[in-house]
């Protein structure tokens, strides 16, 4: 059975703080009548390029939703780094915790066909370089983002296993 984290802070208004570590790209959106066949190419006239990214993804939205939130990855040292950086942070996510490394940052060719059928090829870049090491390990050891003060300050409170029986403390996981 999965655990889930239910020891969050809040913001003095109320607001939960979600803390996400996971990948960071530059998706290359496609858009086509039909998705290709082997071998096949096949033309379209636009190219959108959009920040993406299944963890900055989740951290944008959860800002967006009026949480605060934090996001924890790697960028690479191009021109893209500071483009989905800034996309991120102006969903309102702090991206302090944010770490450049060299090379190129994660980007992701997203072919999608007029029915919504798609086609990904995602080119790791920076993200292969995010680990749980980005993670404050302890209270006190956290690194210096905006949030790792309330990070190390905030009390505990007890963990529920989701799916366990009797009403869960918070929302279902």
């Amino acid at each position: 059975m999965r655990l889930c984290r239910v020891d969050s802070f809040s913001r003095s208004e109320g607001a939960p703080v979600i803390l996400v570590l996971g990948s960071i790209n530059a998706d290359l959106f496609f858009a086509v009548d039909r998705l290709p066949g082997r071998g096949e190419t096949v033309l379209t006239p636009t190219l959108t390029v959009r920040p993406g990214g299944k963890g900055a993804n989740q951290a944008a939205a959860a800002a967006r939703a009026g949480a605060e939130a934090a996001f924890l990855g790697c960028v690479g040292d191009d021109a893209a780094a500071g483009e989905v950086l800034a996309a991120l942070a102006a969903s309102g996510c702090d991206v302090s915790g944010v770490r450049r490394v060299p090379g190129p940052t994660g980007t992701a060719m997203v072919v999608v066909e007029a029915g919504g059928e798609n086609l990904i090829v995602v080119a790791s870049g920076a993200n292969t370089a995010v680990t749980a090491d980005l993670l404050p390990a302890e209270r006190g050891s956290a690194p210096a983002p905006r949030w790792s003060a309330r990070w190390r300050s905030r009390p505990r409170r007890p963990r529920q296993r989701c799916g366990a029986p009797g009403p869960p403390a918070r929302a279902p996981c």
